[in-house]
């Protein structure tokens, strides 16, 4: 089911959704804000929940994201951490947690390597004192 075919629910959800499902496919760029960033992997965590879909970041050619330097950890067990103390209640998690470690890759079986067929082909990053 593409995004424009899904119905309009009686809130109108689906409709406000789609709309930005429509923006984020065909946009090439994709501005996040990070929640957390893993400095030994270099991975950007996303909290996807209201208001924060992980659409802007898989759809786009390029993906920019900005954050904090207080937002840097260590180890990807310390992004885990804050997101359990963010989202305590099981029942109210956000539906993922994307993990972006660079541009996206993919290979056949033959070792062909394409970039940016799963996600964004370049990613790029700011970091705010």
């Amino acid at each position: 089911v593409k995004p424009r075919d899904l119905p309009t629910g009686p809130d109108g959800n689906w409709a406000r959704r789609s709309g930005l499902l429509q923006a984020a496919e065909q946009s090439r760029l994709g501005i996040v804000w990070s929640d957390s960033v893993i400095a030994n992997t270099g991975t950007l965590a996303l909290f996807s929940e209201g208001g924060k879909g992980r659409s802007v970041s898989l759809l786009t050619e390029v993906l920019f994201a900005v954050f904090r330097a207080d937002q840097i950890v260590t180890r990807m067990g310390d992004t885990f951490q804050l997101f359990r103390a963010l989202h305590p209640d099981a029942a109210a998690m956000p539906s993922s947690l994307n993990l972006i470690t660079g541009p996206s890759r993919s290979a056949d079986i033959e070792n062909d390597l394409t970039i940016g067929i799963h996600g964004p082909g370049s990613v790029y990053a700011i970091i705010i004192q």
